[in-house]
């Protein structure tokens, strides 16, 4: 498993590499991590909100909507298929890389 830091650092060459323009995380602990790590970047990071009322103060503040600029970049620690990219299934985006662990 990459350490918080080479997760970020993986995260910005790849944002870089691939045009990102945003960060899109499903979960509180990567958002904090890429949240501080590339805090001296102009990387938007973002969450997957999918509740009716935020659980953690990053689906409050930070909260993913369609203003994200695009391509996005989504970062997710899960080995197996997540919920996230089906929800984009119909809408025609640019947002494929993802960093695991």
């Amino acid at each position: 498993m990459l350490g918080w830091h080479d997760l970020a650092a993986a995260t910005q060459r790849l944002a870089a590499a691939q045009g990102a323009k945003s960060v899109l995380t499903d979960n509180r602990e990567v958002t904090a991590e890429l949240v501080y790590y590339l805090r001296d970047t102009t990387l938007p990071i973002t969450i997957w909100f999918r509740a009716q009322t935020p659980r953690n103060h990053f689906e409050m503040t930070r909260p993913f909507t369609e203003a994200a600029p695009e391509p996005v970049l989504y970062v997710t620690l899960i080995q197996t298929r997540t919920s996230v990219p089906e929800a984009f299934r119909h809408k025609p985006t640019r947002w494929q890389t993802t960093v695991s662990h």
